[in-house]
Formats: structure tokens, C-alpha cells, sequence
């Protein structure tokens, strides 16, 4: 039982920050794209 717990938390935590730095090359990548299109 603890270790399924333990699994279960510990791909919940890679989930997290996967999904957090998934998030922040999208927001960049939208920064970028309206620089270029400011600058376009």
C-alpha cells in the first residue's frame, strides 16, 4: 500500500512539473510570436 502511494505521488509530482514547464515554453513561445508579429 505505501508503495502505490508512493508511486502514485511520485508521478503525480513529474505530471506537475511537466505540465509547468510545458506551460512556460507555450507562454514564451506566445511572446515571441507577438514580438514577430508587432515587429512584422
Amino acid at each position: 500500500m505505501k508503495f502505490i502511494l508512493c508511486a502514485l505521488t511520485r508521478a503525480l509530482l513529474f505530471d506537475i512539473s511537466l505540465f509547468s514547464v510545458l506551460y512556460a515554453t507555450s507562454s514564451v513561445v506566445q511572446r515571441r510570436l507577438v514580438v514577430y508579429i508587432a515587429v512584422e
